[in-house]
């Protein structure tokens, strides 16, 4: 049966991990379901405490800041003292900062609050997967690390269910079960004994010099060079060109086809395909290129680059946009610029026929898509 062959192949994967990565990987499952604040915060934020919806993006933009800041404030912590000290405390004042936040009306001190609640909430992460790998034998690290990815997960899909039903009834019943799920998360932490290894000791100077400086290694800085170079010519793309992700075809092929030489035509249409069936917007492209160019690094870069621009200018535009969006103006410069990238793109589009329809499958396959596409844009339309 399906069932059987799934558990079993569930039971072969997880199988020989030790006690304390499952414990771990627990504790992270009974955190992760009661995280159901964050996926309601902006409703509560617009509903209950009445911020406007410009208001309410830029205080949750705060936990994202936050998190930044958390992430790196554990990693540092979990250098310097037992990373499963740095999980408890994290959890024991997260519980305590979301009792806080749901008891706080000004904007001001929720701002304040958000942002020190993301900073502490975020100090876990680090510290859990520090204490991973000072628990696990590097065979099995893979697969504890899977199995703990695994828990986020399913306690993640628990958690946002949960809370709607919870919101339902009342929006501070979100705060209590979420600052109830962390604190039982820490007791598990506090209560069990967990076989982790403490903060390893700090290398002395004499072998800090002795150590190669990444800035004579010269694989390292190519790679460097190469990854920089990516983010600055995707973040250009996201910055300057107008008119969404099927506008800037033209322009990542330019760049990454014939300036850079990054991809050759067919890997650039491999590329624009796959952006195409893929879920999300067509710029998931970059992340192909990144990725094709530089590996991981090279699509993280790229994606950032490529998305970052739109969100900062969405973010700091919101509350002028209704004002630039019916002045008469704008409306004329938008109707010049949708000509010329209409133009761009026909351009391109040409360019990719010629490589890709070459027989009579490829044609009929293409005027079989096309025709499809235009009876389900009549059907929208009715």
């Amino acid at each position: 049966m399906p069932a059987v062959k799934l558990v079993g192949a569930y039971r072969d994967a997880f199988s020989g991990i030790p006690r304390t990565i499952w414990l771990l990987a627990g504790a992270n499952l009974v955190n992760r379901a009661g995280g159901m604040v964050l996926p309601f915060l902006t409703l509560y934020f617009t509903t209950r405490l009445g911020f406007s919806a410009f208001e309410a993006g830029r205080t949750l933009s705060l936990y994202g800041v936050g998190s930044i800041a958390g992430a790196m404030l554990g990693g540092w912590l979990s250098d310097r003292v037992h990373s499963l000290w740095v999980q408890r405390a994290s959890l024991l004042a997260t519980g305590a900062g979301f009792l806080v936040l749901s008891q706080l009306r000004g904007r001001l001190a929720v701002s304040a609050a958000v942002f020190l609640l993301s900073v502490v909430t975020d100090c876990f992460r680090p510290a859990l997967m520090t204490s991973v790998t000072r628990s696990c034998p590097s065979a099995a690290l893979p697969r504890s690390l899977s199995l703990v990815r695994l828990a986020n997960n399913l306690g993640f899909a628990i958690g946002p269910a949960v809370g709607g039903l919870l919101a339902a009834r009342h929006y501070g019943l979100l705060f209590v079960c979420d600052a109830l799920t962390c604190w039982a998360a820490a007791a598990v932490l506090l209560a069990l004994r967990l076989d982790v290894r403490g903060a390893p000791a700090a290398p002395s100077r004499s072998e800090v010099r002795a150590g190669r400086s990444p800035w004579v290694d010269g694989p390292f800085l190519a790679f460097l060079a190469l990854t920089t170079l990516l983010g600055m010519v995707f973040f250009q793309m996201g910055t300057l060109v107008f008119g969404g992700g099927t506008s800037m075809i033209p322009f990542i092929q330019q760049q990454v086809v014939a300036s850079h030489g990054w991809l050759t035509q067919e890997e650039f249409m491999v590329g624009i395909a796959l952006g195409q069936v893929t879920p999300g917007p067509v710029l998931i492209t970059a992340t192909f290129i990144g990725y094709k160019v530089a590996g991981f690094s090279g699509a993280l870069v790229s994606t950032l680059g490529i998305f970052t621009p739109s969100l900062f200018l969405v973010t700091v535009t919101a509350e002028i946009h209704q004002k630039l969006k019916n002045s008469p103006w704008i409306k004329s410069a938008f109707r010049g610029i949708t000509a010329a990238f209409a133009g761009m793109i026909l351009v391109v589009l040409v360019g990719l026929a010629r490589q890709t329809i070459i027989d009579w499958p490829s044609t009929l396959i293409a005027i079989s898509t096309f025709a499809a596409l235009r009876f389900a844009r009549k059907i929208s339309q009715i």
